[in-house]
């Protein structure tokens, strides 16, 4: 299975930051070709997206668990 690490620098408290990116609600939608999303609990969300691989398209479930570190 596909594991995917990203890093950004931010400018901003952490404690902004974290309340941001700790509600799936809140970036869900903005994730490119968002269909859907649920939450399992506080910290895992179950994520449907849309993506186009050249001609085809392709739905993709994914599960985000929020680990803070």
């Amino acid at each position: 299975m596909p594991k995917v690490n990203e890093r950004i620098d931010l400018k901003y408290p952490i404690g902004t930051i974290w309340c941001f990116a700790s509600d799936s609600d809140l970036w869900a939608p903005l994730v490119p070709g968002y269909i859907r999303h649920h939450k399992r609990n506080h910290h895992a969300t179950e994520l449907e997206c849309k993506i186009n691989l050249g001609i085809l398209k392709k739905n993709v479930e994914t599960l985000h668990k929020n680990e803070r570190r």
